[in-house]
């Protein structure tokens, strides 16, 4: 088996660059750049260095086969987390023979391979890597400790024994059995049922705590939308309550305001401010211009002042500095407003993959439904609903709970309609005849612009066809401005 090295603490600038090495030619590697090895588990100064010449001077760890991360014997190199140093030391050890660099995840398979981990612990193992908020840690350390594993191997050990059991009674049918084993299997077989009933209804809350929450708030203009997301960023202050935040937590806050810029920097300077590169989830980078390009920047925009651009290419070097900072926590306030259709779809891709939580509010239910799996209802006089689904399934609940009260109210006042003043059942009534109509045009009206809508966004995504685009743009603009004006009319009348 080949040994493997790499770098296993972030890359860049630190105090302490931890390098792993694992393999059957761990010890000789070590050996060749350090001297004389310490003692299995214990760490020991060491000067590493090639034809004499020093590279570092740097803790070194050694660990047994069978008694490592990996199963197999292993080293440790703590040495100065210098770019320089860290490069240095790499490149050394890639002069050793037998070693080569590690892919991506390569330890913690030979982990698993060696029976030092199981699935679920490297599941865990990886959460507990990316874990941003104080319960995703304990969540992801739950599952790291094997908890998972023995309660698996445990509903593996009765299923076996009930197995057993039933084959030993037809195996022994024509014998005298003197125990009847019947009780003791049904028994085995729901005890391992409602464990695993008990385990599958925590798992929808167990993704939420990893994944994070996609929320939209909906809700009326100035119902307080906007003052709860400058209440969670700390602009505004509250009357009461507490907010807690969590250290690790980064904002983005994509919001209707302009963006603030010198009149004469270049759109690639600008990015170029923050990062030189933007970190993947798969543990690699882009630059600032592929990333730029992935917002539709081509090479001639990026070198040209932000002045220059168009008020639309403003609004996307705006939502791409947002989203540039690599935030855990975006808040989006009406991200539909501005951007053109083509920014939409790579926003809706980029929030697609997004590993953190999100927050949006907007009037654009395809928009929302795409990207949101919870709802924050602000229904008036201090009233939020809190509902898991996307704003489509919000609307259905609440056309659901509505019909379901008209028809209760009409089965209480038949009973009474004796006793009932025609002022007061008058008064009583909330729709006119006319404007449940309405509602009930409405709610045939946006499925079906929605399916429009759909059937366009296709075309337009397969088009190459300047002009077609164009049109198609126009007349999906159209139809988002329609929705918005049904949707928020359905909202007046559900009220």
């Amino acid at each position: 088996m080949d040994t493997i090295y790499a770098l296993a603490s972030a890359r860049g600038k630190a105090g302490v660059g931890v390098i792993r090495l694992s393999g059957p030619a761990s010890w000789a590697a070590i050996s060749a750049l350090c001297g004389r090895l310490p003692k299995p588990r214990v760490a020991a100064l060491r000067r590493i260095a090639v034809d004499d010449e020093a590279l570092d001077e740097s803790l070194v760890l050694t660990f047994a086969k069978g008694a490592s991360f990996t199963g197999e014997e292993s080293a440790e190199l703590h040495v100065h987390g210098a770019v320089a140093t860290v490069s240095a030391v790499l490149r050394a050890l890639s002069l050793q023979p037998g070693l080569r660099l590690a892919e991506a995840g390569e330890f913690t398979r030979r982990a698993l391979e060696n029976g030092r981990l199981d699935l679920a612990q490297v599941e865990g193992l990886a959460d507990l890597i990316e874990a941003e908020t104080e319960a995703q840690r304990k969540q992801a350390l739950r599952v790291l400790s094997g908890a998972i594993g023995e309660r698996a191997e445990k509903w593996r050990r009765d299923l076996i024994r009930a197995a057993a059991l039933l084959e030993a009674t037809i195996d022994f049918a024509d014998e005298d059995v003197p125990v009847d084993v019947s009780s003791e299997v049904l028994a085995l077989m729901a005890g391992v049922g409602i464990a695993l009933d008990q385990e599958l209804a925590g798992v929808g809350a167990a993704e939420r705590i990893r994944d994070g929450y996609e929320v939209a708030i909906v809700g009326r203009p100035n119902s307080g939308k906007s003052t709860l997301l400058n209440i969670i960023q700390g602009f505004e202050p509250y009357d009461s309550g507490s907010i807690e935040t969590g250290e690790t937590i980064k904002f983005g806050y994509f919001a209707q305001k302009g963006l603030l810029y010198k009149e004469d920097q270049r759109v690639i300077d600008f990015i170029k401010d923050i990062s030189e590169n933007f970190p993947l989830a798969n543990g690699r980078t882009i630059s600032a211009s592929q990333f730029l390009r992935l917002f539709l920047f081509d090479d001639q925009t990026q070198y040209s002042p932000i002045s220059k651009l168009s008020g639309g290419e403003k609004r996307r070097l705006h939502l791409m500095y947002v989203l540039y900072q690599n935030p855990n926590f975006l808040i989006f306030d009406e991200p539909t407003n501005d951007l053109d259709l083509p920014t939409l779809t790579v926003l809706e891709n980029f929030l697609l993959q997004f590993q953190g939580s999100l927050i949006i509010v907007s009037h654009d239910r395809y928009f929302m439904d795409r990207i949101v799996d919870h709802v924050l209802a602000f229904e008036g006089e201090g009233i939020i609903k809190d509902f898991i689904g996307n704003f489509s399934e919000y609307r259905e609940k609440k056309s659901q709970e509505k019909t379901e009260k008209v028809a209760s109210a009409f089965v209480e006042t038949s009973k009474k309609v004796e006793n009932v003043p025609v002022a007061t059942a008058a008064a009583t009534k909330k729709l006119t005849f006319k404007e449940q109509q309405e509602l009930n045009d409405i709610d045939k009206e946006i499925p079906k612009l929605e399916k429009e809508s759909a059937e366009i966004l296709e075309k337009l995504n397969n088009e190459t066809d300047y002009g077609k685009i164009a049109d198609f743009s126009k007349k999906l603009e159209t139809i988002a401005d329609k929705l918005q004006e049904l949707e928020m009319r359905w909202l007046e009348l559900q009220e």
